[in-house]
């Protein structure tokens, strides 16, 4: 039987809902790419999506959705900022067609790590993305949960800065949202309560203890991404995977997690150089989903 575990990333596939729900979790991260959706200004392709929704949901699964990324019509690269009102726009959208359907809307993905997923200001992503996207969706209904914005924390990632102006805008999510891979698990909650490098590195931020910003926000703390590579038939990378996932879930409550979502229910690609799922990319169970 499969190790229990809170929810599984699962990108934009629906066509095996199937393994996600034999995992057993409650849970499933989707990717909500606007530049596949809206394509010209106002016309909008909300067909992938359905079926998505809808495969998991009839399934039992609740869905947190990440909507990012500007539209070519909009601007050069899915990557710079948009405008206010067209992001504003796009999220009342969204939250109108899927109220009810997705339980959380998360506002971007990664903007922290490099200039791969954002390319503007911090000021530019907390005004326009944060405070523009949660403003627009509770416009739509106030109970809706808004999370923000999946921060990467690698030691490159600049995530103390990200997380102290996060603080500044605190008011403007309902669950803090992070990413975070190490080693194992003692590796993530020594990060977590300690630091990278306990006693030693604490005057940098890249080696502080995540709680000494997530703790000033004060919103409840979902890790929406981490995992374990293990090429499917290497015995020794699955076992080591399946003790990452397991003692995870045991120390979740000692970093004050409240969901886990680990990277993700498929490998990539044939041939993948990081195969990160749970599964092989033809559907064959890796030892932790067994």
């Amino acid at each position: 039987m499969p190790i229990q575990i809170d929810g599984i990333n699962v990108h934009i596939d629906n066509s095996h809902a199937n393994l996600a729900q034999r995992l057993g979790c409650s849970w499933v991260r989707i990717d909500i790419d606007w530049w596949l959706i809206e394509k010209s200004s106002g016309k909008f392709s909300w067909s992938q999506v359905d079926s998505i929704v809808n495969a998991y949901r009839s399934r039992g699964l609740k869905i947190y959705a990440t909507l990012m990324g500007s539209p070519s019509w909009h601007k050069p690269d899915f990557n710079i900022p948009p405008d206010i009102n067209i992001w504003k726009r796009f999220c009342i959208t969204f939250a109108k067609r899927y109220v009810g359907k997705v339980d959380i809307m998360s506002l971007w993905n990664e903007p922290n790590l490099g200039k791969r997923f954002w390319k503007g200001s911090k000021k530019e992503f907390f005004e326009i993305i944060v405070k523009g996207g949660y403003e627009a969706i509770k416009s739509v209904n106030p109970n809706i949960v808004v999370a923000a914005a999946d921060f990467a924390t690698t030691s490159s990632s600049n995530w103390a800065s990200w997380l102290s102006m996060m603080k500044k805008y605190k008011n403007y999510i309902d669950v803090l949202a992070i990413h975070t891979y190490h080693d194992s698990a003692d590796e993530v909650k020594r990060c977590w309560n300690y630091g990278k490098i306990p006693y030693i590195g604490w005057f940098l931020p890249k080696w502080q203890p995540y709680k000494w910003y997530i703790n000033d926000i004060k919103k409840p703390v979902y890790l929406t991404e981490t995992g374990y590579e293990a090429k499917y038939g290497n015995s020794k990378q699955m076992a080591k995977q399946k003790e990452y996932v397991e003692d995870l879930m045991k120390i979740k409550k000692d970093i004050k997690v409240q969901l886990v979502f680990f990277y993700c229910l498929l490998d990539a690609a044939p041939n993948a150089e990081e195969p990160w799922g749970f599964y092989s990319i033809d559907g064959k169970p890796k030892l932790v989903s067994q």
